[in-house]
């Protein structure tokens, strides 16, 4: 998408830098052998919302002793991360999140407990003691392989701030000495947006739908936030806009366009690139 809206201002006669961003899940993954096919970290996808996830990445990355299903109220099994820390062995680990999910604890009234509302409270005080206990076995375990890892006691509690993003999973790239970053700023780094926006006369983002609830993605929010940083304008390609001026003054956007479900993005951008050339 960012090839074919760009295209449009290379038509008016514009330079164009063309920076493929994306959140999270197979987009991210195209998006980052575009950018850096060597880079060595190891990198996990942290999309689940149940404490199965858990266990779910511990299987992934070659953990035994695992139980097939995790329950609260059972007993932690005798973890073996030996597989893991081999597998690690020289390697920066990072679970990618979705932006809303990096700040997200595992433990405590703010963890996934407090998403729970509909169980009754001596479920969730059960279902947290669960999730405390297999983080504090998870660091253990890992600590036992992996000595030269500190970490830090907010990660061993599962109070640290990503602990809770993928259902937990975030604990246990925590406790792996790894860290938990929303998958659109991986990317922006590997980019270097900041310094292309920094160059830049304009900005141009685009998302599906855009209305004053709901405006646009996790993308379109970073992009946005670079542009203000960097006292850039920013404008806005979307299939519908519900928007009117000032809503798009209040979210640092100059101007939005609508190309409804137009098959040919540039020609649909075309007269608004145009406009937007100087």
């Amino acid at each position: 998408m960012a090839v074919l809206i760009g295209r449009a201002w290379r038509e008016a006669g514009a330079q164009v830098a063309a920076v493929g961003l994306a959140d999270a899940g197979l987009d991210w993954r195209r998006a980052h052998d575009v950018l850096s096919q060597d880079d060595p970290a190891l990198y996990v996808s942290l999309l689940g919302t149940e404490p199965q996830a858990m266990i779910g990445l511990l299987a992934e990355l070659g953990a035994k002793g695992l139980p097939a299903h995790w329950a609260a109220a059972d007993p932690v099994p005798d973890l073996d991360l030996s597989p893991v820390s081999a597998r690690l062995h020289a390697r920066a680990l990072i679970g990618l999140c979705e932006a809303e999910a990096g700040d997200h604890v595992l433990t405590g009234p703010n963890g996934l407990v407090g998403q729970r509302g509909e169980l009754a409270l001596k479920d969730r005080l059960a279902l947290d003691r669960g999730l405390e206990n297999w983080s504090r076995a998870v660091c253990a375990a890992s600590s036992r392989v992996m000595p030269e890892l500190e970490l830090d006691p907010a990660v061993t509690a599962g109070r640290a701030p990503g602990s809770g993003a993928g259902g937990g999973a975030g604990m246990v790239v925590q406790a792996l000495g790894g860290r938990v970053r929303p998958g659109v700023d991986v990317l922006a780094e590997l980019a270097q947006l900041e310094r292309s926006v920094a160059a830049a006369d304009l900005v141009v983002t685009a998302c599906d739908n855009f209305d004053a609830h709901y405006w646009g993605t996790a993308v379109t929010k970073h992009v946005v936030a670079a542009a203000v940083r960097n006292e850039t304008p920013a404008v806005l390609i979307a299939r519908t806009n519900g928007t009117n001026e000032m809503d798009q003054r209040n979210v640092d956007i100059q101007a939005v366009h609508a190309i409804g479900e137009a098959d040919d993005v540039t020609s649909a951008c075309r007269g608004f690139a145009a406009s937007w050339v100087w």
